[in-house]
């Protein structure tokens, strides 16, 4: 039998690792962490999603954000 986990992630603490000549990189320290700990329990890791959420201005205004990483875990048990 298997088991799923879908967590959501959305961690506002990136580290900046480059910022030039058209190239961005950054780290999420936090982010990692929970995903190894997961990953140390013995989940897999399926599928990772960027997360988008809409910001509502008005009638016919609509904006969208980042609101994060969605990851899905399968699990043999």
């Amino acid at each position: 039998m298997k088991s799923v986990k879908i967590i959501t992630i959305n961690d506002g603490k990136e580290e900046e690792l480059a910022n030039g000549d058209f190239f961005y990189a950054e780290e999420y320290p936090r982010m990692e962490a929970m995903v190894a700990q997961y990953l140390n329990e013995g989940w897999t890791l399926k599928h990772v999603l960027k997360d988008y959420n809409p910001a509502i201005q008005g009638e016919g205004s609509y904006s969208f954000y980042k609101g994060g990483l969605t990851f899905i875990f399968e699990k043999d048990e």
